[in-house]
């Protein structure tokens, strides 16, 4: 994937925020998932959870920032946020 602009990386960090719902500089399954939703991406549960542990590199169960960077580019790359 391309690297990020920095405007695509203040989008990215912008929708981290706002989705990281307790603040904890994390987003679980259900922030990721709430956040897809919003987006108007449909999935199947499984192939979320397939997804979420395949993008989340550390194991933790949880997205840093990092990670999350890989869900936003998959997501830039295929809707053009």
């Amino acid at each position: 994937m391309m690297p990020l602009s920095q405007s695509d990386l203040t989008k990215a960090q912008t929708l981290f925020k706002a989705y990281d719902k307790n603040g904890d500089q994390r987003i679980d399954m259900e922030e990721l998932k709430a956040l897809l939703i919003e987006l108007g991406q449909s999935f199947e549960n499984a192939s979320l959870t397939e997804y979420f542990n395949e993008v989340d590199t550390n194991g933790d169960g949880v997205l840093n920032m990092k990670e999350f960077l890989v869900v936003f580019q998959h997501l830039y790359s295929k809707n053009g946020l």
